[in-house]
């Protein structure tokens, strides 16, 4: 079948002095497309820009590096990126992974039918 989930795995924060001790690790998700002709008139000019991406959004915490993110959408493309926890606050997102794309969508619907 179409795979509506991703196993993550990473490497831990080098830990130097002054810092504390990763607690947990927050696991973050957006989704990228294609951009469309709508998507070049809403923001103006968009040369050289085929690619839209949406907001990162939690995916959820582990205090493993590694993660199972599941529920993903069948046809969308996704990237994942981690931020490191600790009792000090979160870091900034790692550099995002490549892309993961769940496979195709089922069709649309056909048009409605007419008679003749």
């Amino acid at each position: 079948g179409v795979p509506t989930r991703a196993s993550l795995s990473w490497q831990a924060p080098l830990v130097g002095s002054g810092h504390l001790p990763v607690t947990h690790y927050v696991v973050e998700a957006r989704t990228l497309r294609k951009r469309t002709h709508h998507d070049e008139e809403a923001a103006g000019s968009s040369e050289g820009v085929d690619t839209c991406y949406g907001r990162w959004e939690p995916e959820g915490t582990t205090a493993r590096t590694s993660h199972i993110v599941t529920g993903l959408l069948p046809g969308t493309v996704y990237e994942f990126a981690i931020r490191a926890a600790s009792a000090a606050g979160e870091s900034e997102l790692s550099m995002p992974s490549l892309a993961y794309c769940t496979g195709p969508r089922p069709p649309g619907a056909p048009g409605r039918p007419w008679l003749y």
